[in-house]
């Protein structure tokens, strides 16, 4: 009995050991990724720092100007133990992802139980001091920048965006994934309408957005009436930018996500039509149905205002938070 479980101690203690050579290992290889930067990530994003941005929104910010400190910016795409080796004077986690996805089970707590992290950034509503909600469709939709004309002229393509007319095709999905097949549900109950071009992994039927478009999903996306756009899991807060990329592109959005509330001070609800699992979809099949019949109908829904009179103050006040708080942090650390 007592050999016993003193083989299991010794076994637990390798495994210990093994994970913590592996995570260190880990951090060693990004670590040289880096190079000798003032600005540096960890479990992130795999692409060239200088296109981050993050990295872009401090340089155009200046906020490291005149200024020794090193900033450390960590996410989720890597073992939460690599985090631990992260070590400078300030330490910023982000997030575009759902934390309360049981794969993301090590994140939960968006890295505020390590007290080295002097910042945590993400699409939840946490209170805590060292919170600040800043949600990833941010970084997609705007520059990295807090200039105010530059937030107000995105927005006002955001809200009357261009080119509703000639419109080719009925509907575009674009996926690599569905954790919990809403996805695929949505396809089978639209396709009765008309074709729903798939360019990407997820039901793939069409090459062109690779082809044609040479990954632009953008103008790819211009080409349809419709874009299937849910999310793939569900959370309070929880809105990539897959919403507001249909936005963009001028299609009808037929959204599935953060329990059908998204950005309810940004987005104007009633241009965008929700997916309700209550009644099966049903409602969103009748009206997507409904408008697809009249191009007039569908003319008039699209030319709806997409976003709030609030966007504009609503954006801008995330984005000098985020100004405002890492140059309290760059100050006083």
């Amino acid at each position: 009995m007592v050999l016993g479980n003193l083989r299991k101690r010794v076994s637990c203690l390798r495994k210990a050991d093994k994970r913590w050579l592996e995570s260190k290992q880990a951090y060693l290889a990004q670590e040289a990724k880096n190079g000798d930067n003032s600005i540096r990530f960890y479990n992130w994003w795999n692409a060239p720092y200088e296109s981050l941005w993050l990295y872009r929104f401090v340089e155009n910010c200046g906020l490291l100007d005149n200024s020794s400190k090193q900033l450390r910016f960590c996410s989720v795409f890597g073992q939460r133990e690599v985090l631990d080796f992260v070590s400078s004077d300030i330490k910023v986690f982000f997030s575009g992802e759902n934390l309360h996805n049981p794969f993301r089970a090590k994140y939960a707590d968006a890295l505020l139980c390590d007290p080295s992290c002097k910042l945590s950034l993400g699409f939840d509503y946490f209170e805590n001091e060292r919170y600040l909600r800043f949600p990833l469709w941010l970084t997609y939709v705007f520059e990295p920048s807090i200039e105010k004309n530059a937030i107000t002229q995105r927005c006002e393509h955001l809200r009357y965006p261009q080119g509703l007319e000639n419109r080719q095709f009925f509907a575009a999905l674009v996926a690599r994934r569905d954790v919990l097949g809403v996805r695929a549900r949505m396809y089978e109950s639209l396709s009765s309408i008309g074709k729903i071009d798939c360019p990407s992994s997820i039901l793939h039927n069409d090459d062109s957005l690779k082809q044609q478009y040479k990954d632009d999903k953008l103008a790819y996306l211009r080409n349809h009436v419709f874009n299937l756009c849910p999310e793939n899991t569900n959370s309070y807060g929880y809105v990539t930018e897959k919403v507001f990329e249909a936005i963009y592109a001028g299609c009808i959005p037929v959204y599935w996500g953060s329990y059908n509330n998204p950005e309810p001070k940004v987005l104007n609800h009633d241009a965008i039509i929700f997916w309700d699992f209550q009644d099966a979809g049903r409602s969103a099949v009748k009206q997507v149905a409904d408008l697809y019949s009249s191009p007039t109908r569908w003319h008039e829904f699209a030319a709806q205002p997409r976003l709030l009179p609030s966007a504009e103050e609503e954006v801008e006040h995330m984005m000098v938070d985020l100004h405002d708080r890492l140059k309290e942090l760059i100050k006083y650390s």
